[in-house]
């Protein structure tokens, strides 16, 4: 289950979160088991976590010598949609 508000979306299946933190889905759940600072996820049911994206971003921030996240493809096309401009506009401009 997604849970989505407008355009934001606010929680995270792990897939979404390892594709966020530019992991495998693998790597991304050694990382869970064994770093203590990663954010705990919210239990959906007993086999569907997901993490609050906020969280998600917020560790991020504190990590070193990142400083912020790729926009998600779902946002940039919405935002693309409403300026009119195409992908190859917008890597341009």
């Amino acid at each position: 289950m997604k849970v989505e508000s407008g355009l934001t979306k606010r929680v995270a299946t792990a897939r979404e979160v390892a594709a966020i933190i530019g992991e495998g889905l693998r790597t991304f759940k050694e990382r869970i088991k064994a770093d203590p600072t990663f954010p705990r996820p919210i239990q959906l049911s007993p086999k569907q976590p997901v993490w609050r994206i906020v969280d998600v971003d917020r560790w991020l921030a504190e990590q070193p010598g990142v400083e912020t996240r790729p926009e998600p493809a779902s946002l940039r096309r919405a935002r693309l949609e409403r300026t009119g401009k195409s992908e190859v506009e917008s890597a341009t401009a």
